[in-house]
Parts: structure tokens; C-alpha cells; sequence
């Protein structure tokens, strides 16, 4: 559709900037295989040979450089190629030696071939019709005589390379006729002269082959009343073809195709026409051209595989894309070819039946654990429940896969279609942290992953706020949460950005040997935490970024050479801070004692009468002057705990 619009087509180089790929699930709108026979699965790719001589390439589904015949019959199921034919063209291109070799490599290969005549040097559509320079100022029975020598000359060089045509336009887009201005048919003579022209074509054809179908081919597949007239017409006065063909562009029919209602109403609106004038006509019908933006190749393909689902459905001829292979960057912006990959686009998948659903996620899914706020003994059963449900009715479930650490440890397959819980128990795992995801397949190969989610098993000592071991804060900047985050027990301490904001704890090692020390914690980002033992003993734990109201553990172990009480801080090792933790815990060596942890409720001072008074201290068990708690901090006075977040309070 006014193609010389698009003369300039430029092809650049591959980009670098690839784009991140959207997920699809697919179905199949219609039967290909079973209506290669009868159905024309077309493109129009007269650019070929000029492009090839460019040194344009292409490449097939494994991005291997492929001849792009081959690359649109064996990804795309095409089974026809068109080719254009000008009369004396600058270049040759689309001349008839031009034409005669596309079409040789075409049947070569096994395509049925439709030729669409021009009668023009150049481009002719509805907007041009220029007749050739070799005809120019012939008279009507002159351009008659032109019309049937070069088609009778075309055809007969193709017959004599064994090539027949399965079907001929009798001239491109002829919405005003052809040969303007002595054909064009805006007065009775012009239409009477476009009918003579026609003939003339036509005659020459059925002297090639009377099988031929011959087509009178017009733009604007939604336009009822101009093709009515225009055929209307042509029967008066007599026009031989055998068939109505159409262009049918949703961007110049000026028919949206963003979502499924206006697809359904599009399609509808070109198969009203098609109907109502096969019936009016008696004559099958062929969409000789359709495109749509290069840039929207998923709005293209769920265009085209219902609409030639339709076509199909209706019994109509077939349908071309004209010229898929124009690359999304060039001059011509409704090809279906990425200028990235050099590959054909999803739109092309349309003209298989292949109809594909953009989705975010293949399955939505959850993970959860029995017990989320629990940590588990050795012999205790942990069981995770996965909730797995596919994106749409497209697709179903086919297996899940569960992961403890990074291995996986169970498969299951749906028992029925409705299924959408599966568990998974254990109860033999030993001590550690743990972390447990799961993979959910749907029967169409593609695969979601539920998010991550950690748990301990072991004896350990826990120390977080409301607990006896909480013993110490050094940084007033840092505060103890009141609400929790999911999958969480009663207190945490809060993120913080401040690199010089630490927590410290006093605990008591028993013995000498190896412990672990466990950390439960959440954050947004990548966040490190070091820790220091008296000054003496320093290590850091990484906490990677966790999923949204998931908590995760990052474990270290260390050596304690001399037992006793240690004070520990916590302090980030890196500008970020440290995450959101939930506490921390350690394990003992194996058989051994468990640490415990300075009692804060045990600091008191003696009285000279012999009893005992409880003051106020800080955190370390340093006592302070009443007033201090006027100001921000944490305290403990007779045995509890003081959060002061406001110098007001």
C-alpha cells in the first residue's frame, strides 16, 4: 500500500541493547498442516534479490544465515511466495529476468507462485498508475496490444523454466483502474478502457494456461461500497477474471488491533465484506497484502492467526504478508523481521495457527511453610506447600519441581487438571539453615520459580528482643520494631543506613570448639554485617537481597579457644548498613552446653540496710542518672526494658 512511500529502506547494523524477553504462552488457532493444500500461507518478498545484493541477511530460529525462502517455509509454514513485475525498471529489479530468477529459486524449492502485474516502470497502487515509458502516448488499443504482449512475454519465460503460476493479479491495487489516465475509472470510458486491459491480461494468461486464476486486486479490504462499484462495474461491461483480491492493512483501513476486542471486531469488519460480496459476485476471494507495524509484532500475531482462521473458516484462497522481510528499522515499517536478531518476529507465527498470550508469569505460585516461625529440632517433619496455578486457560500444569539448598529433592505431577496444591515433607535433615524453593512447569516446556524460603533446624540459643538474651545496644539510632514483618516472631531490629550503627550483645561460651552463629534477617539489597568478639575474634555475613515478607539465614562458623563471656558487636562492613534482623542465634559444638546470655533483669545495687534496689542502667548495665531517660535511648529500670524513641516522652 503506497509503496513508494517506502523506496529508501536502510538496514542497519545489530544493536548491542537487547531487550529483556517477554514471557508468552501459545495456542493453536487453527489446523496448518491440514490446509496446506487449499490455502495459500503467502508472502509477497519482490525486495529479495535487491536486498540479498545489499548484502541483507537473515537467519532462522537457531539465528544460523539461512536463504529466507527457506527460513519462511520451514519456521513459518509459508507455502506461496508473490512476486511483482514492472515492465522496463530502473535497475532491472522486479524486471522480468529479476522476476524469472526469484521465481526459479521459489519453485526450486517447492512454492506455489503468484505474479502480480503492474503494467508500470515503477510502483503502481491506488495513489499511481503511471503507464510505462515505452507505452507512454499509445493509444487505447495501442496499450491493449502492450497489456497482452508483456504478459504473454513474462509468463512464457516462466513456462519455459517449467514454471506455471498458480494464480495472476491483473494489475496492483487498481481501486481507480490502471494506465491512468486512459484507464482510469472515473468516467465510462475510463472504466470501459480498464476493462479491455483486463481482458487483454487475462487472455494471455489462459494462452499460458487456462488454470490460471486470474485476480483483479483492490486496496482497502473494508471498504464494501468502492469495491461493490468498482466490480459492479467490471461485470457490466464484461471484465474476464476469476477472483476478487484485497489488501487488507489494519493501519490503512484505519482498524485498531491493541487487544482481543478490537481484533475480533477487525476481522469481523474484512469478513462482513469478503462475504456479502462472494456472495454478490460468485468468485472466491484472496487477501493479496497485509502488514502491521514491525515494532508491534504481538499485536501482528494475534491479528493474523485469527484472522486467516477466519479466511480458512470462510474458504477463502489464501493471504500474503507483503514483504516480511522489510527489518523494523528501515524505511518500510510494516516488515516482520528484527533488525537485532536478523530473525522473523512472532507475527510470522500467526500464519501457523501460533497465537501467543503475553503473560507476566507462567503460573502464579506460592511457598509456605508449615510452621514459618519455627525452628525445627533434627527429628521434627518440616513440610512446605507449594500453590501453583497457570497464567491462563491457555496452559496447564505438567510437574513441580521442589529445591532444598539449590538440589532438587521431589518431583510431582498433577494428579487432575484442577490440582493446585502440592507438599512436600521431610524429616530427616540435619542441623543447618536451609532454604527451599520450588520450579512449576506448565505443559508447554515454560517454568516459574516460587520465591525462596529459609528455615533452621537445630538446637540453638536464640537471642532478639523480647528475649532474656537481648543484652545491649550501643547506637541509639537504631530501634526496636513494634509491628514485624511477615513470617516473624515478636521484635526486630530495624534496617538501618548508617554504617556507624552497631548492636551488641554479651553471651557466655561455655567451652572451647566450634560454634555457628545464624543470622535471621530480611533486606531489599545485597547488605554485609561484620561482627567483632571481644576485639579479638572478626568475621562478616553476607544477607543477599530476600523476597517481599520473606526472611532468610546466612550462617558463619568460629572457633572460641578460651570460654567465657564475650561481648559481640554487630556493625555493617559496607556504606549500605546492615539489613532488618529478626535475631540472632548459635549452635554449640556438637554434645556441648548452650550458650546463654547476660540477664539484664539481674542488675542491682545494694543498700546499706542490706536489701536491694534496682535503678536505672543502660543496655551494658552501667547505671545512669534518672534524668538520661528523658532522652533518646534504651534503658532498663527494675528489671524492664525502656524504649524512649521521642526526647519529649
Amino acid at each position: 500500500m503506497y509503496k513508494r512511500l517506502f523506496l529508501l529502506f536502510l538496514l542497519v547494523g545489530l544493536t548491542n541493547l537487547v531487550k529483556a524477553q517477554d514471557k508468552y504462552v501459545q495456542e493453536t488457532t487453527f489446523d496448518h498442516d491440514a490446509n496446506m493444500d487449499t490455502f495459500a500461507f503467502g508472502a509477497d518478498i519482490s525486495w529479495l534479490s535487491q536486498q540479498e545484493s545489499w548484502g541483507t541477511y537473515y537467519c532462522n530460529r537457531q539465528g544460523k544465515r539461512a536463504d529466507l525462502m527457506d527460513i519462511l517455509k520451514d519456521d513459518f509454514g509459508i507455502n506461496a511466495l508473490r512476486f511483482r513485475v514492472w515492465v522496463n525498471p530502473a535497475g532491472g529489479w522486479s524486471g522480468k529476468k529479476d522476476v524469472i530468477g526469484l521465481c526459479k529459486r521459489a519453485h526450486a524449492k517447492g512454492f506455489k507462485v503468484m505474479i502480480s502485474f503492474h503494467y508500470s516502470d515503477t510502483w503502481a497502487d491506488s495513489g499511481s498508475q503511471t503507464i510505462p515509458g515505452q507505452w507512454t502516448d499509445h493509444s487505447v488499443e495501442a496499450l491493449e496490444k502492450n497489456v497482452y504482449a508483456h504478459t504473454l512475454d513474462v509468463l512464457s519465460g516462466l513456462k519455459a523454466e517449467g514454471i506455471i503460476p498458480v494464480w495472476v493479479s491483473l494489475g496492483n491495487e487498481t481501486k481507480q483502474g490502471m494506465l491512468y489516465e486512459t484507464g482510469r475509472t472515473n468516467s465510462t470510458e475510463g472504466v470501459k478502457n480498464f476493462v479491455r486491459f483486463i481482458n487483454a491480461g487475462a487472455k494471455a494468461v489462459k494462452e499460458i494456461d487456462p488454470n490460471i486464476i486470474t485476480i483483479i486486486h483492490l486496496p482497502n479490504g473494508h471498504d464494501q461500497g468502492t469495491a461493490q462499484k468498482m466490480f459492479d462495474n467490471l461485470e457490466k461491461y464484461g471484465a474476464n477474471y476469476d477472483c476478487l483480491g484485497f489488501s487488507a492493512y489494519p493501519r490503512w483501513s484505519h482498524l485498531d488491533i491493541t487487544n482481543d476486542t478490537q481484533i475480533a471486531s477487525t476481522v469481523k469488519t474484512y469478513l462482513d465484506v469478503f462475504k456479502y460480496l462472494k456472495a454478490r459476485f460468485k468468485k472466491p476471494i484472496m487477501v493479496m497484502e497485509t502488514g502491521h507495524y514491525g515494532t508491534e509484532p504481538y499485536d501482528a500475531n494475534r491479528f493474523f492467526a485469527e484472522f486467516i482462521k477466519q479466511l480458512i473458516d470462510d474458504k477463502e484462497l489464501g493471504i500474503f504478508y507483503w514483504e516480511p522481510e522489510a527489518f523494523d528499522n528501515g524505511g518500510y515499517n510494516l516488515g516482520a523481521w528484527s533488525s537485532a536478531t536478523h530473525q522473523g518476529t512472532i507475527a510470522m507465527d500467526g500464519f501457523k495457527g501460533t497465537k501467543f498470550t503475553k503473560v507476566d508469569k507462567y503460573a502464579t505460585t506460592r511457598l509456605s511453610l508449615l510452621d514459618d516461625k519455627r525452628i525445627y529440632l533434627p527429628a521434627d517433619t518440616m513440610e512446605v506447600k507449594v500453590y501453583a496455578k497457570p497464567s491462563t486457560t491457555v496452559t496447564s500444569l505438567s510437574k513441580v519441581d521442589f529445591y532444598l539448598n539449590t538440589k532438587k529433592v521431589h518431583s510431582m505431577v498433577p494428579e487432575k487438571a484442577s490440582t493446585i496444591y502440592f507438599t512436600y515433607q521431610t524429616d530427616t535433615l540435619p542441623a543447618g539453615d536451609y532454604t527451599f524453593h520450588a520450579l512449576v512447569y506448565d505443559n508447554q516446556g515454560n517454568r516459574e520459580s516460587t520465591d525462596t524460603l529459609g528455615f533452621m533446624v537445630g538446637n540453638v540459643s536464640v537471642f532478639q528482643e523480647n528475649e532474656p538474651g537481648f543484652a545491649g545496644i550501643s547506637d541509639n539510632t537504631v530501634t526496636i520494631a513494634k509491628t514485624t514483618k511477615r513470617y516473624t516472631g515478636e521484635g526486630y531490629i530495624t534496617a538501618s543506613d548508617n554504617r556507624n550503627t552497631s548492636v551488641s550483645w554479651d553471651i557466655n561460651f561455655p567451652q572451647t570448639g566450634t560454634y555457628t552463629l545464624y543470622v535471621r534477617y530480611h533486606t531489599d539489597d545485597r547488605r554485609t554485617m561484620a561482627f567483632t568478639l571481644n576485639d579479638s575474634i572478626k568475621f562478616s555475613m553476607t544477607g543477599k537481597a530476600t523476597p517481599q515478607g520473606r526472611w532468610a539465614y546466612t550462617s558463619k562458623d568460629f572457633d572460641i579457644e578460651t570460654p567465657g563471656y564475650y561481648h559481640i558487636t554487630m556493625q555493617s562492613s559496607l556504606s549500605k548498613g546492615f539489613p532488618e534482623i529478626d535475631f540472632i542465634a548459635f549452635a554449640s559444638p556438637e554434645g556441648g552446653s548452650p550458650v546463654t546470655a547476660f540477664d539484664p533483669t539481674s542488675v542491682t545495687v545494694p543498700k546499706a540496710s542490706g536489701k536491694t534496689s534496682t535503678l536505672c542502667y543502660d543496655l551494658q548495665g552501667r547505671p545512669i542518672p534518672a534524668n538520661m531517660t528523658k532522652h533518646k535511648g534504651i534503658y532498663l529500670h527494675n528489671g524492664r526494658k525502656i524504649v524512649v524513641s521521642n526526647s519529649n516522652n
